[in-house]
This record gives structure tokens, C-alpha cells and sequence, in this order.
């Protein structure tokens, strides 16, 4: 073969491979973009972090917070010298006098000037400064002895307390201790009389 016709064969071939690489590389990005595509569509549907369903949470364990058998209240306060003294100081501390005497004054001594009398304390009690003072420390009498233990009759249905000295406004000097009693009278408990004045003596 001559060398000029082995030089045109070279370029020649040069040219063809040049045309074939340039040719390839411009069908390249489009069959990239193609197979990109294709495995997008054929990639499972993924969902979204932000789209992800959440399981709403079990609510919250109901825990009981009372027992099985609560103690039993009593309604009466009157049935207990442990609720009774209580309430007493209580009526007291709140100014119903008229309440008190209605309620622990023993039933036979409940007579319609009674009754009547009792209203007119309250009366007073609502208007007069000093004599609110005094049931207010009538009250911390009943308060001292809650935590007395009082003395029995053999029948176990009078008690008897011993209330502390006690100083009473515009009073000279302190009032000494004294004997409060309470009577039981159909279950309940009533004060029959402080000092030596007892319900039996009238």
C-alpha cells in the first residue's frame, strides 16, 4: 500500500470514530434522563416524612383513688362525743348560737320560752361585739376538751369534761376549771350543764 493512500485510510478512520464519539455523546444525556426516569417510575411509592401517619397514643390508665370498702361517715354528729364537741366548737367559731342551743340543748328543756330566748341570743350575738367575744372563747373551751377523755357513769351514758381556766373578756381574773356534762339521750349526745348546774338537778 502506498503511504498516501495508508494516510487517507488513517484519517478517514479517525474521522468515522470521531463522528461515531460525538455522535454518542449527544444521545448519552437522553438516555440517562430516560433510564433516571424509568426507575423513578418503577421505585415504590415512598411516602413523605412530614405525610407519615401517626398512630394516635392510648389514652391514659384510669387509676382509682378511692378503696374498695370506704369507711363509713356518720350523718349525725351527735351520735359520737368525738364528732359531737367538734361540732359544737364549730357552730360556735362561726357564730350560730342559735343552731347550738337547738341542737345539743337536751329535748325535754326545748319549751317555747326556750326557743325564745335562744332567738333572742342570736339576736344579740349578731349586733353586740362583746358578746361575740365571749361565744369565741366559749368556742376554745369546747376546742380544749376535744381531746379530753371524759368520765362515765357506770351506764355509760353521761360524760363528763373539765374545761380550763379561762379568761373572759372584760372579765376580772380567770374562770377556774369547771365540769362541762353531756347526757345521751335516744343515741345522741347533748349538754346537760356546765359547773354544778345539771339537767337531773332541775
Amino acid at each position: 500500500m502506498k503511504p498516501k493512500n495508508f494516510i487517507l485510510i488513517t484519517l478517514v478512520v479517525i474521522l468515522v470514530c470521531f463522528v461515531v464519539g460525538w455522535f454518542m455523546r449527544l444521545t448519552a444525556p437522553e438516555k440517562t434522563a430516560d433510564a433516571s426516569a424509568q426507575s423513578k417510575s418503577e421505585a415504590p411509592n415512598a411516602v413523605a416524612p412530614s405525610a407519615q401517619i401517626v398512630k394516635p397514643l392510648a389514652p391514659p390508665v384510669q387509676y382509682k383513688t378511692e378503696t374498695a370498702n370506704p369507711p363509713a361517715k356518720s350523718t349525725d354528729p351527735q351520735a359520737d362525743l368525738k364528732t359531737a364537741i367538734p361540732d359544737i366548737a364549730r357552730l360556735l367559731l362561726a357564730g350560730d348560737l342559735a343552731t347550738y342551743q337547738k341542737t345539743y340543748t337536751p329535748p325535754d328543756r326545748l319549751d317555747f320560752d326556750t326557743l325564745q330566748a335562744i332567738q333572742d341570743a342570736q339576736n344579740h350575738l349578731d349586733i353586740d361585739l362583746s358578746f361575740q367575744q365571749y361565744i369565741a372563747v366559749e368556742a376554745q373551751r369546747f376546742v380544749a376538751i376535744e381531746t379530753q377523755t371524759p368520765k362515765y357513769n357506770d351506764a355509760g351514758d353521761e360524760a363528763t369534761f373539765t374545761f380550763p381556766e379561762t379568761m373572759y373578756p372584760d372579765v376580772d381574773g380567770p374562770l377556774d376549771e369547771q365540769p362541762i356534762y353531756f347526757v345521751k339521750i335516744n343515741g345522741k349526745w347533748y349538754v346537760s350543764g356546765e359547773g354544778k348546774q345539771h339537767w337531773k338537778d332541775n
